[in-house]
């Protein structure tokens, strides 16, 4: 297996579509150049207030999982997915 890189922890909750279409293409070629697989990594679910329960129990991973920036990330998900169905035509 090749080595990876990893992105879009860091950058979780601004995952969103233009900035995915600008970094997109470079990161392809630094992965290309350095022989690594590009793995990019979203967080597109996202839990409504009412759903959270016992398992949630840091204040900080309730924000995480109900935040809107996880619906970005989710629009950004279907955008590309359907720029990718296009290009394969």
């Amino acid at each position: 297996m090749k080595p990876m890189y990893l992105w879009g922890l860091i950058m979780s909750g601004h995952m969103d579509e233009e900035r995915i279409r600008q970094l997109l293409p470079n990161m392809e070629k630094k992965a290309e150049h350095n022989g690594r697989m590009l793995e990019i990594l979203f967080h597109p679910g996202q839990v409504l207030r009412e759903e959270i329960s016992d398992e949630f129990s840091q204040e900080d991973a309730i924000a995480f999982h109900v935040s809107p920036d996880r619906s970005v990330e989710k629009q950004a998900v279907y955008a590309l997915d359907l720029a990718q169905k296009v290009r394969k035509r």
